[in-house]
């Protein structure tokens, strides 16, 4: 006779309780890549995948909940009173979307507060604003516009938030030093990031510090992990 346990269930990965399947896909995914791993890597696999994931929130909607609240600090519209009779509730009850298409929007408002932010940092970083780039001047911006961004993502140009702090002009090495620790110990940014400003131009933040002989830089990227092999 077959052992028992052969005969049991072996459940597929969108069959998973949501709390493991979370866990799974933190693992192999950072915080905003997350749905992306969701919605283009497993509910593809198959009909059934896709039915559990994206349409039946039943099965899947704590999950989607967690990616809204972990990723993109947004709270579900189920999360109303929901013995609230207010004529906005009873539009939201119309209106409301699914926790699918909650995060789709949260997903495009956080590119669009990315791009925002990168393009005033940047600006600080060149060197033409009044200043210049200063540790509070860039917190004010992350935070004004974050703090959920894209911080290890590159931005529509190609750069890259610590690269680009990395290359700022007129400014002493200790201000870059303080803005690359802040972004890092703060904002969570990963050490090697790359650019991907164009197919021969893939750099680095220690790359860049090495280049302009900043050592303190240098040191504090590779006690971070930062590998000269990047």
């Amino acid at each position: 006779a077959r052992p028992a346990c052969a005969k049991a269930h072996v459940p597929h990965l969108w069959e998973l309780p949501d709390v493991v399947l979370f866990q799974i896909v933190s693992f192999v995914a950072a915080p905003t890549r997350r749905a992306f791993v969701i919605c283009h890597q497993l509910a593809p696999l198959c009909s059934a995948s896709r039915q559990a994931l994206l349409v039946d929130e039943t099965q899947a909607g704590a999950i989607w909940d967690s990616v809204l609240k972990e990723d993109y600090g947004g709270i579900s519209t189920d999360h109303h009173d929901p013995n609230s009779s207010s004529p906005l509730k009873r539009a939201s009850k119309r209106l409301k979307k699914t926790l699918v298409q909650q995060v789709q929007s949260a997903h495009k408002l956080i590119i669009d507060n990315t791009e925002i932010a990168y393009f005033y940092i940047s600006e600080l970083c060149s060197g033409q604003s009044a200043g210049g780039l200063t540790k509070p001047k860039m917190c004010k911006i992350i935070d004004e516009y974050g703090p959920h961004l894209r911080i290890n993502e590159v931005v529509s140009s190609g750069g890259l938030f610590l690269v680009e702090l990395c290359r700022a002009r007129n400014i002493t090495e200790s201000i870059v030093l303080r803005c690359v620790k802040e972004l890092i110990e703060h904002y969570h940014a990963r050490p090697d990031g790359r650019t991907d400003e164009s197919n021969n131009s893939q750099l680095t933040a220690l790359c860049v510090v090495a280049v302009r002989g900043m050592s303190k830089v240098v040191l504090y990227l590779l006690g971070k992990g930062a590998s000269i092999h990047s």
